[in-house]
């Protein structure tokens, strides 16, 4: 059903994934929370690469890939800075859409069934009831 489309879920992750960019530079976001998110993304990158349906889906892959080692490597700094980190996980939301679009792109050309949802790994971390206004300001951006 449409609770199995792996283009629904990358939209969902995408949105997601910028609620948690902005809970992390507003101070919201723990340590934890910003672990548990990795793994799930690093699943998600995995998997996306490897059920690639398209040229295209290939480079978002190896976009995404890119897109988390700078996530790491602002994580990693000697003095971390909340603000660097949302940055790039806002980064990493657009490539992630950009995935999205990727597989509804192969969907429409008939090459991808999206029939299942990519990346088994489901962080903890859901985005608070300031979450659909937030997005609402994002999506105006």
């Amino acid at each position: 059903g449409a609770g199995q489309s792996a283009v629904a879920d990358a939209r969902e992750r995408a949105d997601k994934y910028a609620a948690f960019g902005a809970a992390v530079s507003r101070g919201d976001a723990s340590k934890e929370d910003l672990s548990s998110i990795y793994k799930e993304l690093v699943d998600f990158q995995k998997q996306y690469a490897e059920i690639a349906p398209t040229r295209e889906a290939t480079r978002g892959a190896a976009a995404l890939k890119e897109a988390l080692v700078k996530l790491v490597a602002a994580v990693n700094r000697g003095d971390y800075d909340r603000l660097t980190v949302g940055a790039r996980l806002a980064e990493v939301a657009e490539v992630v859409a950009l995935c999205g679009d990727q597989l509804e792109a192969a969907k429409n050309g008939g090459v991808f069934l999206d029939d299942q949802k990519i990346g088994a790994v489901r962080s903890d971390w859901v985005p608070g009831p300031g979450y659909e206004s937030l997005r609402a300001d994002l999506l105006v951006k």
